[in-house]
């Protein structure tokens, strides 16, 4: 229900965006939202926090930032707060419709909601979510996408999968794609040595996302890296960026004896606008993920004139379209001629390099704002 003609009040779950260093998910909710509120500056947003939000964020000025006291773990306490104090607080500022991004409803409100599922990893065995996380989902998704009004999903892949898993009805079902953000460009040459210079000791390097986290399949990477290294005898350095995730202590630790341990640079997590410009320096980004939804990284890398290696699992196919090299991420040695081929062929490289620029073109952030926003419209309709 709207309070007049003119003005919606919406309030969206922006836990995502406390972080320091913003993963795909909240990058999504960020980028959807902000502009969502930019294009409509009569209707009022009420960005909905546990704690402050990243400092380097910035927010419309039709944004109120509220922290509601989301509980950012899972089982008891989350659900006390999705099912008890998020309704008050909705009640409080009168919202018209919320927006849930992480995968979970209110089951004690009858205000309209807006689900959004960016991630079914937990459906796919144990090692690529906590069990904590991936138990919780198990128990509460069936139960969330059948009380939403309507559900938001980023690849046809997640939505394929709601329908089979959960039966939930096509006309409720919508993709709202990602975006590359307009800080990743190609580089040019000066820029590219610099970065060099910086993280590979002016060598040429192979990058790779992460945070260390077992769905990235970084043990494999390094298997197939070490195959390159025996194979071509090069200068060639892995990059690996990101955090290290949870239960992941023992893998950094076993680096330490890696062979070609002075090959490989363990970054951490870097300011967006450094990762842009190590990105667009990389030889090619390595991605043999064994599950994601979008890839967003491929489409950084594309956008930045970079060639990409990617899984063929998932939405990574569906991302990538016709424009990157795909290997079986479980197969170390297809994954290494896939790195080898991309290093030497010429050819192949300035090929994957123009599909990859043409690709990117296709995903754009003020489109899937503007996607949103009419299925925001259509949940509120009476």
């Amino acid at each position: 229900m709207y309070h007049n003609e003119f003005s919606m009040r919406i309030a969206i779950n922006t836990r995502f965006l406390q972080t320091d260093f913003l993963g795909s998910s909240g990058i999504f909710v960020y980028e959807i939202f902000s502009r969502m509120a930019v294009r409509h500056p009569a209707d009022e947003f009420f960005f909905l926090f546990g704690g402050a939000p990243n400092s380097s964020l910035q927010f419309p000025p039709n944004v109120t930032k509220l922290e509601a006291g989301i509980f950012a773990g899972y089982r008891l306490f989350r659900k006390y707060w999705y099912d008890y104090k998020l309704p008050s607080t909705l009640k409080k500022i009168r919202a018209d419709i919320f927006v849930a991004t992480d995968g979970i409803c209110s089951m004690r409100t009858q205000l309209p909601q807006c689900l959004i599922v960016q991630d079914l990893a937990f459906l796919h065995g144990p090692g690529l979510m906590p069990t904590s996380v991936a138990g919780f989902l198990k128990k509460h998704t069936a139960s969330s996408v059948n009380k939403a009004k309507q559900v938001v999903t980023a690849s046809q892949y997640s939505r394929e999968e709601l329908v089979r898993k959960y039966g939930v009805p096509q006309q409720k079902l919508n993709l709202v794609n990602f975006a590359a953000s307009p800080i990743f460009h190609p580089g040019d040459w000066e820029e590219k040595q610099n970065i060099k210079e910086n993280y590979s000791g002016g060598k040429e390097y192979f990058l790779s996302i992460g945070p260390v986290h077992p769905r990235k399949n970084l043990r494999n990477l390094l298997k197939a890296f070490s195959i390159f290294k025996k194979w071509q005898k090069s200068n060639m350095q892995l990059l690996i960026t990101g955090g290290v995730a949870w239960d992941q202590e023992a893998f950094v630790q076993s680096i330490e004896t890696y062979k070609y341990r002075e090959d490989l640079k363990l970054l951490g997590y870097v300011p967006a606008m450094e990762y842009a410009r190590i990105i667009a320096s990389a030889n090619a980004l390595i991605y043999p993920s064994y599950y994601g939804i979008l890839g967003l990284p491929m489409l950084e890398a594309m956008q930045s004139g970079v060639p990409v290696v990617s899984s063929r699992r998932a939405g990574f196919a569906e991302t990538a379209g016709g424009a990157a090299l795909f290997v079986d991420p479980e197969n170390v040695q297809d994954i290494a001629d896939k790195m080898m081929t991309v290093y030497k062929d010429e050819q192949l490289r300035n090929d994957l390099i123009v599909k990859g620029l043409e690709r990117a073109r296709d995903f754009d952030w003020d489109q899937a704002a503007d996607r949103m926003w009419d299925i925001i419209q259509q949940t509120a309709k009476p």
